[in-house]
């Protein structure tokens, strides 16, 4: 499902906002500053939502510099691309493909990767840097893959992932070992 974009404007609206009961902030806060809120706890509010904030932004609506906090998903409902940028999936592989085209080079698809199972032998796939299959998927699609050969660094991104993604309604977060073909962790918990 395609998140639906929208302007502050438009999002405060939905959700009865008012940007002058924001609090006030400085017209160019330093990044130490911005850092400080955006990790202080408890963590801010959505202006829209009320969920705990995971972007922060400083806007003036005509009466000042205001903070607007905003969840995961409010903050990337209003994210704003730059301009040229496209915003599309086959826009952006259109400017991919222009690119390679000038670059002289050939764009070949290529699969999903598919669950492979190696013996476990010296010098085997042990060693793979895909080994540890990390996915994260939202609504029962898949959304985001990564592999790593070594499990510290695999189990170290999951929680990473949990943390990063967690909030996201519908979110399933899996790490596998290929080689041993079983389950390592599962966020949510099953149980």
């Amino acid at each position: 499902m395609a998140r639906e974009r929208m302007t502050l404007a438009e999002l405060f609206r939905r959700h009865g906002v008012d940007p002058e009961t924001l609090p006030p902030a400085s017209p160019s806060p330093p990044d130490s500053e911005v850092r400080k809120r955006i990790t202080q706890a408890p963590l801010q509010p959505c202006a829209a939502c009320g969920e705990d904030s995971s972007h922060v932004l400083v806007r003036d609506f005509g009466d000042g510099s205001r903070w607007v906090d905003l969840c995961w998903e409010h903050g990337w409902a209003t994210v704003e691309p730059a301009p040229g940028m496209p915003t599309t999936l086959e826009g952006i592989l259109a400017d991919v493909r222009e690119v390679a085209a000038e670059l002289g080079l050939d764009l070949h698809p290529i699969a999903q990767r598919s669950s492979r199972r190696w013996p476990t032998g010296r010098g085997s796939a042990v060693d793979s840097p895909e080994r540890f299959h990390l996915t994260h998927s939202a609504g029962g699609r898949p959304v985001a893959p990564g592999w790593w050969s070594d499990e510290a660094v695999a189990r170290a991104k999951f929680v990473l992932w949990v943390g990063q993604y967690g909030s996201i309604p519908g979110t399933r977060i899996t790490l596998v070992d290929e080689v041993e073909a079983r389950t390592l962790a599962v966020w949510p918990d099953p149980e």
